[in-house]
C-alpha cells in the first residue's frame, strides 16, 4: 500500500503549521483586546461607578474561543505543561512508548469534545444562539465552532506526534540491540 508522498505531506505539514500559527495569533491579538476591555472595565467601575455594559459576556466567551485557539500551536512547539520527571529517566525506547500512548490518549479526550460538542454548535447556529441580555448580546455560535476547530487540530497534532514517537521507539529500539 502506498502513503502519502514526502512533497505532499511536507506541503500539508506546512499547511497545518501556518494554520495553526494564524489562530495562535488571532488569539494572541484577542487576549490582549480582552486584557484593555478588563481594564477599561474595572476603572469605569471604580472611577465612574459605570462598568463597561456586556464586558463580562464578552470575556467570559471569548476565554473559551482563545484557549481553543491557541491548544494546537501550544502543543505544536511543545510549550504544553508536562512532567518530564519520570519520563526522562526512561530509556529512549520506552519513553517514546509512552509518549505515544499519552498522544493517543490526547487524541481521544480532544475526538470527544468533538463528538460532545457537535450537536450543540449545530443547534447554536440554527437558532444563532447568544449569550447575555439587554445592552450587548454576544453571538455564542461561532465560539462553539472554534471549539470544535482547535479540537480537530489539537487531535490531529497527538496523532501525528503518537506516530512520531511510535517511529522514534522502533528506531531506539534497534539502535539498542
Amino acid at each position: 500500500m502506498v502513503l502519502m508522498d514526502k512533497p505532499f505531506a511536507r506541503k500539508v505539514g506546512r499547511a497545518y503549521i501556518k494554520i495553526i500559527s494564524v489562530l495562535g495569533g488571532i488569539a494572541t491579538a484577542w487576549l490582549f483586546g480582552i486584557m484593555f476591555l478588563m481594564t477599561a472595565d474595572i476603572l469605569g467601575r471604580v472611577l465612574f461607578n459605570q462598568p463597561v455594559k456586556g464586558a463580562s459576556e464578552l470575556i467570559k466567551t471569548s476565554i473559551v474561543a482563545i484557549v481553543f485557539m491557541q491548544i494546537p500551536y501550544t502543543l505544536w512547539v511543545g510549550r504544553h505543561i508536562r512532567s518530564e520527571l519520570v519520563i526522562s529517566r526512561l530509556k529512549p525506547s520506552t519513553r517514546e512508548m509512552l509518549l505515544c500512548i499519552m498522544y493517543l490518549f490526547g487524541a481521544a479526550i480532544f475526538i470527544v469534545i468533538i463528538f460532545a460538542s457537535w450537536e450543540t454548535m449545530i443547534t447554536g447556529w440554527k437558532i444563532l444562539e447568544y449569550e447575555g441580555e439587554g445592552a450587548l448580546r454576544v453571538p455564542v455560535y461561532p465560539i462553539r465552532t472554534i471549539i470544535i476547530l482547535g479540537s480537530g487540530l489539537t487531535a490531529a497534532l497527538f496523532i501525528y506526534k503518537s506516530i512520531e514517537s511510535l517511529l522514534k521507539s522502533r528506531g531506539s529500539a534497534g539502535e539498542g540491540s
